[in-house]
């Protein structure tokens, strides 16, 4: 097979799902529909079987106080934003002498 057959195969496929659209839109829509069906069965016998949260978990304070203070940084950054003015570069007003 040369070059040319095989890159011609890969322009007839986007030919082929545009003539036949609905088609093609079906045919995504149940690998989506299966694709899914298996990861949610995958996850579900994982979590069935007690894999996932096998350990202890247990709360972290001093990532939980990281957090706060940059969420209050952050509020007072958008808090100082509301403060300041800006011209209306629309329209120009006269400079007073």
């Amino acid at each position: 097979m040369s070059l040319n057959k095989k890159t011609s195969i890969f322009f007839k496929i986007p030919w082929f799902a545009a003539r036949h659209a609905f088609l093609a839109c079906l045919a995504i829509f149940f690998i989506a529909v299966i694709l899914g069906g298996l990861v949610f069965h995958r996850n579900y016998y994982i979590l069935r079987k007690g894999g996932v949260f096998e350990g202890k978990r247990y709360f972290d304070q001093s990532s939980y106080q990281q957090l706060v203070s940059y969420w209050e940084k952050s509020e007072a950054r958008f808090k100082e934003s509301d403060l300041k003015t800006y011209p209306n570069p629309f329209f120009l007003t006269k400079e007073k002498k």
